[in-house]
């Protein structure tokens, strides 16, 4: 095993140079009166079992969140030069106050954390167990403190995001514009494409989020939901499914389709609840956009399948009628995907959360909280009495 140097700081030990310091072992870590534990010992059995490790871990485990992180940190450097005095020195402080705070640590734990060799220390299966929590700590710290610097300065840099028509059509326009207002500083890479090559391009790292339907099934990727998207069909004026307040997949067989692209979720999911029917589709044109549907529609051509949101607002002003789906599938969800949370960027972890919080009815009832306080402090200000607060509802 790894030895340092003899070392006059390691003879001297724990508390070397003051009164506490009277009567320490050569390692520097003075056992409690009677102890039994490894640092008592001349020649410690130093055999590290993995059954000795994990019994360690546990009694140190519930003691680590409530010791400071300076004295972590130099019982670390210890382990790590195995030795006090080369500890001290990196970490310009004296000896003694090394020892004094890990007979501290030791003292909070109840277990001895370093064996005593003529050579140097060597930490105890608790020691080891502390040092790997330790090292653990260290690294979100190193984190976190990356991250706020980020946010100090001005949170910058790219996100790059796919997103299939529905999303891009429907949903992004808005949600992105609320981020953009908080990162002004951060470009965003949006790129339409079907969702199929969206969750591809997550995949292989082509892009960092994508936005894509459910239908397309299991893809490997960490998702939260995005959105819930309702379709529709729609038909020319003066056809024969017009007037009717819902259909079927099955009644609108009987007619033309308009459909989209080859690769699209939506065409591929009709495609599949047809083939299930064992009926046929007769479709007569396919086209690369929903507004494209619609005017091919709009122009006698057929009937078509879209999203609610690329219907209604064109609902009143298109030569065309709309009428619900009748199936259990028409309710569909926009999933946002990625690759792994913990290793996005800040900035790309921030539009998760803009697009796809783990609880968006906890953040908008905030959003009304907040709201609320502040129009009861304006009407006090104006001497008013504040209106009633309205109820929340889920959208």
């Amino acid at each position: 095993m790894p030895t340092a140097a003899r070392d006059g700081g390691d003879v001297r030990g724990a508390g070397a140079g003051t009164g506490a310091g009277a009567g320490a072992g050569a390692d520097g870590l003075r056992p409690d009166a009677g102890s039994t534990g490894p640092c008592t010992s001349r020649h410690p059995a130093r055999r590290t079992t993995e059954a000795s490790v994990a019994t360690a871990a546990e009694e140190v485990d519930c003691a680590v969140s409530t010791l400071d992180l300076l004295s972590l940190r130099l019982f670390a450097s210890v382990v790590e030069h195995r030795n006090i005095a080369q500890a001290s020195r990196a970490n310009n402080i004296a000896p003694s106050a090394v020892s004094k705070r890990i007979s501290d640590i030791e003292a909070r734990v109840g277990v001895s954390l370093l064996y005593r060799l003529r050579e140097g220390v060597e930490p105890t299966p608790a020691g080891q167990a502390l040092y790997r929590h330790v090292k653990r700590l260290a690294k979100i710290i190193e984190d976190l403190e990356a991250e706020l610097s980020e946010f100090s300065q001005g949170a910058k840099g790219r996100a790059r995001l796919w997103a299939n028509t529905s999303a891009v059509t429907q949903f992004l326009p808005e949600d992105l514009a609320v981020y953009t207002s908080q990162f002004p500083e951060v470009k965003i890479d949006l790129r339409e494409e079907v969702s199929r090559t969206v969750a591809e391009a997550v995949q292989d790292g082509s892009a960092d989020l994508g936005v894509f339907s459910d239908y397309i099934g299991e893809t490997g990727l960490e998702t939260r939901i995005y959105r819930r998207d309702t379709l529709m069909v729609i038909v020319p004026r003066g056809h024969p499914l017009e007037g009717r307040d819902s259909v079927t997949l099955a009644d609108t067989l009987a007619y033309d389709h308009v459909g989209l692209q080859e690769g699209s979720s939506l065409q591929a999911r009709l495609l599949s609840e047809v083939d299930r029917s064992q009926l046929a589709l007769k479709l007569r044109v396919q086209v690369l956009s929903f507004d494209g549907v619609r005017r091919m529609v709009e122009a006698g051509l057929g009937v078509a399948v879209l999203p609610q949101g690329a219907v209604l607002p064109y609902a009143t002003t298109g030569a065309f009628a709309s009428l619900r789906l009748d199936e259990p599938w028409a309710t569909r969800r926009l999933l946002l995907g990625f690759r792994e949370y913990r290793s996005l960027p800040v900035v790309v972890r921030a539009l998760v959360e803009c697009l796809a919080p783990l609880d968006r009815r906890m953040l908008r009832d905030v959003a009304q909280a907040q709201e609320l306080r502040a129009q009861e402090s304006r009407t006090q200000e104006s001497g008013a009495q504040a209106p009633p607060a309205h109820g929340s509802h889920e959208s």
